[in-house]
This record gives structure tokens, C-alpha cells and sequence, in this order.
């Protein structure tokens, strides 16, 4: 069973607290503004422009990987390597960065056994966002100063920056500020992390585009469309997906508890990115590490009996069918926004 766990209780082990607690006496946490040109006094490191140009050009095989779909291909071959791509993405990117890097290591919203994390390292690595312990790091510097110039994708620094504009551009002052102070101790203390992260120069490369390949090659007897489907266009996926929720839903959806907060629910990331979507919910307070990411109950979720609103969420699905295996525990339910703005209003009135 997921495992109810009160504000009070959260609080004094969520990350945002112990981010506070490693400032020293009485200093106050970091505080940033927003401006359309924030500082950057360091030039962009070898590691990100490698980095850019094998986004760029993962890109243009993706262009041809599609052009081969759809021009040279018979339709039947087309659709085939089209979908095993699609399929793949599906497998590795919902599992490696929605219920990996973001919901276990950046929230800790449940804990894991060791051959759970190594086999969701290794969907994460797939998925090659960067090591898991760069992209909680970063995601964790997201949530403490959101909308901010320490933001690394401040959505007000306009759409195409939060997409993808972000990972063109160098570090702003206030982000290498920002990083010197998050907490991340934990993520160097999991053996899989570190490992992961100390020999990331082998996990990207072998397993988000050698791997493929082979794969392409073995089931269906051709490397290179191996590479150009299930390698790039499978990851430039992965990516735009991964990016959607930093662009589309902070700008497109509703916001039912806070107008205050940029981020938003919308159907579309969620259908994509297997439940990320609802993140108005998770921007909200503290309940960025309920593990559900959303008030309601989840399509393809189950040992949630409560609630009749149903939103897709298949990063929960994978979450909860480890529990069943017995290996996830202290699933963490942060409960309701709604019943929380209501408990605080209710305690105002009675002051």
C-alpha cells in the first residue's frame, strides 16, 4: 500500500528543507529574481557544446530516419520501424526519467531495491538525459527556484528557451550559485548513481545509441535503421517529450490551486510523457514528491481506491507493479491540494 504521509512529516525530510539546513546559522536560503538577460560570466563547457552538437545531430538522423519511414520504405516496413521506435521510447524514457531520475532520485517520492534502481539506471541511461545525479542536481535547482534566473529553463525566459534554448546557452551566475547549495548527498551515497554518474562517458554512449543498434541489427537484420530509428529518433523523442514539460506545460493548461505558479495540468504532455503533465499539482507546495504526481486517481494505477477524477499516469503504473514484485516501498501520498488550501483556510478563520 502507497503510504499516507502528512505535510509535517514530509517536510522534515524533503530536500527543500535540507537544502535550508546545510546553510549555515541563521543565513537565509538563496532568493532570485527573474530578468530577460540574466548573468552568465562563464562561457558554456566542452561537456555541453559536445552535448548540443549530439542533440543537433541526432536531429537531422531523426529527419532522415523519418524521410526513410515514409518515402523509401514500403508502408507496412515503414510503420513497423516507426513504431518500434515509438514503442522503445515508451519503455525506456517513462521508466528511466519519469518514474527514475525524476519521481526516485530528484524526490524521492518511493524507495527502491537495488535490482530495481540498477535496471532503472539502466532505462534512464537509454534515455541519456545526461548522468541521474546531474539530472536531479538540476531538477531539484528547478523546483527551489523555480521561475527564477537560477532556474536552468525559466520559462520566463520564453518558450524556446525552456524547450530546448537552455541546453545552447551557458550557466547563469545565479544557477552555479544555486548549485553550490542544493543537498545531493544522497544521490552520491547510491552506489548505482555514483557508478553511473563516475563512468557516464560509457552508459550514454553504449546504451542510449550502440545498444539500439545492435538491437536493430538482431531483430530485424539491419543496423543502420537500427540506428537512425531505434537510437536517434528515439531519443530526439525522448527528448522533445522531456522538454514539453518544461515549455508547454509552464505556459498551456489550467491552474486549479495557485494562479501564482507558472506550471500547469495539460492532458498532452501527461499522454506523452506517461503522467508528467499534472504539474500544477506537482509545483504545488510541497507535494512535488507525492509519488503519483497527480490528485487523482491515475489510468493503469491501482491500490488507490479513493477519488473518481481519472488522469493518465503510466510512470505510476511501472512504480506500482515494482510494489506488487516487492520492490518499491514507502510509495509517499502527499494527499490533496484541494483538502490542504481548505484545511488553511479554516485555520486562518480560526485566528
Amino acid at each position: 500500500m502507497a503510504t499516507e504521509v502528512n505535510q509535517e512529516d514530509y517536510l522534515s525530510h524533503h530536500f527543500e528543507s535540507q537544502y535550508r539546513k546545510r546553510l549555515m546559522g541563521d543565513a537565509k536560503p538563496l532568493q532570485f529574481t527573474t530578468t530577460e538577460a540574466p548573468k552568465s560570466s562563464r562561457p558554456m563547457s566542452m561537456v555541453r557544446k559536445v552535448s548540443a552538437g549530439l542533440i543537433t545531430v541526432s536531429h537531422i538522423f531523426s529527419l532522415i530516419a523519418l524521410y526513410d519511414a515514409f518515402f523509401v520504405l514500403d508502408t507496412t516496413r515503414g510503420l513497423k520501424w516507426f513504431f518500434a521506435a515509438m514503442f522503445m521510447y515508451w519503455f525506456t524514457g517513462i521508466q528511466g526519467i519519469t518514474a527514475g531520475a525524476h519521481r526516485l532520485w530528484a524526490h524521492r517520492s518511493y524507495k527502491a531495491a537495488l535490482p530495481v534502481r540498477i535496471w532503472l539506471m539502466i532505462m534512464n541511461s537509454i534515455a541519456n538525459q545526461a548522468s541521474i545525479i546531474t539530472w536531479a542536481t538540476e531538477h531539484r535547482i528547478h523546483h527551489i527556484h523555480a521561475d527564477t534566473d537560477a532556474d536552468p529553463h525559466n520559462i520566463n525566459r520564453g518558450f524556446f528557451f525552456a524547450h530546448m534554448g537552455w541546453l545552447f546557452s551557458p550557466r547563469t551566475d545565479a544557477f552555479v550559485a544555486a548549485k553550490k547549495e542544493v543537498e545531493v548527498s544522497d544521490l552520491y551515497n547510491d552506489p548505482v548513481t555514483y557508478i553511473q554518474d563516475k563512468y557516464y562517458i560509457f552508459f550514454g554512449p553504449f546504451f542510449c545509441y550502440i545498444l539500439p543498434t545492435l538491437l536493430g541489427a538482431y531483430f530485424g537484420g539491419d543496423a543502420w535503421r537500427g540506428f537512425i530509428y531505434l537510437a536517434n529518433l528515439r531519443w530526439v523523442t525522448t527528448l522533445h517529450v522531456t522538454w514539453n514539460i518544461n515549455s508547454v506545460s509552464h505556459m498551456f493548461g489550467e491552474k486549479p490551486y495557485d494562479d501564482s505558479i507558472k506550471a500547469t495540468e495539460n492532458l498532452f504532455t501527461s499522454i506523452f510523457s506517461g503522467g508528467e503533465g499534472w504539474h500544477h499539482f506537482h509545483h504545488f507546495k510541497h507535494f512535488s514528491s507525492d509519488y503519483r504526481a497527480c490528485d487523482q486517481v491515475s489510468l493503469f494505477g491501482w491500490n488507490d481506491p479513493s477519488g473518481i477524477d481519472i488522469r493518465f499516469n503510466t510512470a505510476r503504473m511501472w512504480i506500482d507493479f515494482y510494489a506488487a514484485l516487492g520492490g518499491v516501498w514507502d510509495r509517499k501520498v502527499l494527499g490533496s491540494p484541494k483538502k490542504y488550501i481548505e484545511s488553511m483556510q479554516k485555520a486562518q478563520k480560526a485566528k
